[in-house]
């Protein structure tokens, strides 16, 4: 996954240098992942606080959880997809940005959903868990810009929790990457769909 980065780093070069062409590169992906990530920015903006007042209802997120397992179910039936950067458009980038803008409703996996979308626009498994991968940066960074003030702002004792439970956060990440990147490459992705099912109608039934 990170060794990714270094291979779009070392493709910007060679493209700079004219030694590889921009169309097979991976300095093509990162562009377009940029601009993959411009629809969710613009709604986040304007309905900002319409998406956290959704966090707090119960009965919406356990409605939402259904339906990512509705998603992520899709991919059960996207098998075999073999495209990969030379096939890439601009317009599977905006696709699969609006596919994330879906994950801003609670119970909507940000990864399923462009991962899901990625392989209906006939893109290789190991293709679509890369680009998830890469809009996940920007979603991140753009997401701890909106907090950072606010984290500022608390005590000793409670930065120090929010410390530890960031580099938890990270090592459980990482190992999760791995799982969902198998998980992707052997087209199944759709397991996660039971846990998403299971959970969203326990949550209905005892809330």
């Amino acid at each position: 996954m990170w060794g990714y980065l270094f291979t779009i780093i070392r493709d910007s070069k060679a493209v700079l240098q004219k030694r590889c062409p921009f169309t097979e590169s991976s300095f093509k992906v990162a562009l377009f992942a940029l601009v993959a990530t411009i629809p969710a920015v613009i709604v986040a903006l304007f309905f900002k606080k319409s998406f956290e007042n959704a966090f707090s209802s119960t009965i919406l997120t356990a409605s939402f959880l259904l339906i990512n397992g509705c998603i992520l179910y899709v991919t059960f039936y996207v098998k075999n997809h073999t495209k990969e950067v030379e096939h890439f458009t601009l317009t599977h980038a905006l696709l699969i940005g609006l596919a994330q803008c879906v994950a801003l409703f609670p119970g909507i996996s940000r990864s399923g959903a462009t991962i899901t979308c990625a392989l209906l626009c006939g893109m290789s498994p190991l293709f679509a868990f890369r680009f998830s991968f890469l809009l996940a940066i920007p979603a991140i960074i753009g997401a701890f810009v909106f907090e950072v003030k606010e984290f500022l702002t608390l005590s000793k004792d409670i930065f120090f929790v929010y410390g530890v439970g960031f580099f938890v956060s990270i090592i459980v990440g990482y190992f999760s990457l791995l799982l969902l990147r198998k998980l992707v490459k052997q087209n199944r992705l759709y397991y996660f769909s039971w846990y998403c099912w299971i959970i969203g109608i326990l949550v209905l039934i005892f809330r």
